[in-house]
């Protein structure tokens, strides 16, 4: 499984990860070129902070109290 894989895998936890990402997923494609730059530098050192700093999805401590949020409308 690539970064890029795994990346996508938690897009929804992530803020403007589509467009952010767009520059990588485009170097992914069958005819593009594969082109490594400053750009896709930065966006790839951003995902990873994203995937590693606070809050981080992990699963629950039983051991623990936590409280679950929620919505039972229609």
């Amino acid at each position: 499984m690539t970064f890029l894989e795994l990346a996508s895998y938690y897009y929804c936890f992530i803020e403007g990860f589509s467009k952010k990402a767009g520059p990588l997923l485009k170097l992914l494609k069958k005819n593009e070129k594969f082109k490594w730059k400053k750009l896709q530098d930065d966006i790839f050192i951003w995902l990873k902070q994203c995937l590693t700093r606070s809050p981080i999805l992990q699963y629950p401590d039983y051991s623990k109290p936590f409280v679950l949020f929620i919505d039972a409308s229609y």
